[in-house]
């Protein structure tokens, strides 16, 4: 009888993913291109176990393709307590990126915050000199950076909308912590902009996708 080889060879070594802002760090994901890391800490889905067997799905606007949009924001959710994205981590959410349906890849049109006339109210009339600046919203956007803006509603972007939802999730209700209360809305908002943060502060990831996460609030989270 042929004696069975060994299996306990040292895996390959390959380069380390970036570290969590504490605690210790994730194991190293498969390399197999199907997800750029591994659950953090908070236990976030992982892109590998629940989206390869997802077929084609149509989002909440009826739209097809977004079981694509669903697994670049799972990758995305990870990234919320990382001080910053490896090489490889990047590489991942590019992949993710390419594979979204071309309408996903599009750069936002944001809906105008002002009206020739007033289409609403009693009398359907502006009453004198109007206090409305044509074009202060778009300035307002340019100051703030090319991916940014006035908090939105999340339903304005797919990508945006399932991280929110995914993020929901992770917080079902409020937290106190050393007597300090955090509202629901407050948390996810925390994770939205630390999602944010990590991915405008990768030139690589911003020079290689479209990826939008404009501005939101308590307000636009918790009416969306």
């Amino acid at each position: 009888m042929i004696a069975p080889s060994s299996s306990s060879a040292a895996p390959l070594s390959g380069e380390p993913a970036d570290a969590p802002r504490s605690g210790p760090s994730s194991p190293t994901a498969p390399e197999d291109g199907s997800s750029p890391e591994a659950p953090d800490q908070h236990g976030s889905p992982h892109p590998e176990h629940s989206s390869d067997s997802e077929g084609e799905t149509q989002g909440p606007d009826a739209m097809p393709g977004y079981q694509h949009v669903r697994r670049l924001a799972r990758a995305l959710v990870e990234v919320r307590s990382r001080q910053g994205l490896s090489d490889r981590r990047v590489d991942g959410l590019v992949a993710l990126w390419l594979a979204l349906p071309d309408f996903d890849k599009q750069r936002l049109i944001y809906p105008a915050r002002h009206q020739e006339r007033i289409v609403q109210g009693r009398f359907k009339a502006s009453k004198g000199k109007s206090s409305i600046i044509l074009g202060k919203d778009s300035l307002q956007r340019c100051l703030l950076g090319l991916n940014s803006g006035p908090a939105n509603w999340p339903g304005t972007s797919r990508l945006v909308e399932a991280i929110c939802s995914q993020l929901c999730q992770i917080h079902p209700s409020a937290t106190q912590s050393a007597g300090v209360k955090k509202s629901r809305w407050a948390l996810i908002l925390a994770d939205y902009v630390a999602i944010r943060e990590a991915v405008l502060n990768s030139p690589r990831l911003m020079a290689q996708t479209n990826i939008q996460l404009f501005e939101l609030n308590q307000r636009t989270i918790s009416q969306w």
